[in-house]
C-alpha cells in the first residue's frame, strides 16, 4: 500500500494524484503503519492535493505519537504549541516535545526551560534540550551562552568559545559578533600585561637597531660615539639571545 501511495506521490508526472496517494496512505495507516500515519497528518495539515483540515491532521498525529512514534510525538507537540487543529497549549506542546528526541522538539523544548514558556524556568534543562538539538547551529550558540555565564550548567568559557566558534564559522550573526568581542578583548589584555624580562630586551634591541639603521650617514659623525653605541647593540643582542627566543608577536 505504501508503495502505491508513494508510486501516485512521485511516479510520473501523467501518474501523480494527490486524491490517490491519499487513499492509500490512509489504507497502510489504518494497517497500523506509523511512517504512514505521520503522513497522512501531513497531508490532512498542508492541504496537498486536497483540502486542509488540521482536525484531522492532528488526529492522525496523536495516533503515531501515542504509539510512540518519535515524529508523532513532535507532530502533536508542535500542534499544541501554535494551536493546529487544537487549542493552543504550551504545557502540552512541552509535555509532547519532551517524550521525542526529534531535534527540532528539543530546540523548542529547550527554548521554552529558557522562558519558563508552558513549563518551569530551568537554565539547566535547557542546555539539556539544547546539547540534544546540538545539530542545530542556534541550539549551539545558545549553549555556548549557557556555559559562558555558567548558567545551569558549570561555568566553561574554552566550551563555549568552541560552541561560539562553530556557529560563527556557519553564519549565525549573534556568534559572528560575540567572537569579534572575544578577539577584541584577548587582544586587548595581550596588550596591557606587562612584557616579560625576554620581551623587553628584544624591544630595546629594534628599537636600537632601528636608531642605528636610520642615524643620516655623514662625514662628520663622531666615530667613537658611534662604536659605543654599536657595541651597546651587540652586547644587547646577546643578551637577548639568552632569554627572549618567543613573544616579540605579542608586542603592541
Amino acid at each position: 500500500m505504501r508503495a502505491l501511495a508513494s508510486h501516485y506521490r512521485s511516479g510520473p508526472t501523467e501518474d501523480r494524484d494527490p486524491v490517490a496517494v491519499l487513499a492509500w496512505t490512509t489504507r497502510a495507516a489504518e494497517a497500523g503503519n506509523l511512517f504512514a500515519m505521520v503522513q497522512v497528518g501531513q497531508i490532512h495539515e498542508t492541504g496537498d492535493g486536497v483540502p486542509p483540515d488540521p482536525v484531522a491532521a492532528v488526529r492522525w498525529y496523536r495516533t503515531a505519537a501515542e504509539a510512540g512514534d518519535q515524529f508523532g510525538e513532535f507532530n502533536l507537540g508542535r500542534a499544541y504549541d501554535i494551536g493546529l487543529g487544537v487549542p493552543q497549549s504550551y504545557a502540552r506542546a512541552a509535555e509532547w516535545y519532551s517524550r521525542t528526541k526529534v531535534s527540532k522538539a528539543q530546540l523548542r523544548l529547550g527554548e521554552m526551560y529558557l522562558e519558563g514558556r508552558g513549563v518551569p524556568q530551568s537554565y539547566a534543562k535547557a542546555a539539556e534540550a539544547f546539547e540534544n538539538a546540538s545539530g542545530y547551529l542556534i541550539a549551539k550558540y545558545n549553549l555556548a551562552v549557557l556555559y559562558h555565564n555558567g548558567y545551569g550548567v558549570p561555568k566553561d568559557r574554552a566550551r563555549a568559545e568552541h560552541l561560539f566558534d562553530q556557529a560563527a564559522r556557519r553564519g549565525i550573526p549573534e556568534a559572528k559578533a560575540v567572537m569579534a568581542e572575544i578577539v577584541k578583548r584577548r587582544n586587548a589584555a595581550a596588550k596591557k600585561r606587562p612584557l616579560t624580562e625576554g620581551e623587553a630586551l628584544a624591544l630595546m634591541v629594534i628599537k636600537g637597531i632601528l636608531r642605528a639603521g636610520t642615524a643620516p650617514a655623514t662625514t662628520s659623525q663622531n666615530d667613537a660615539d658611534f662604536q659605543r653605541q654599536q657595541a651597546h647593540i651587540k652586547r644587547q643582542q646577546q643578551s637577548s639571545m639568552d632569554h627572549a627566543t618567543v613573544g616579540l608577536l605579542l608586542l603592541p
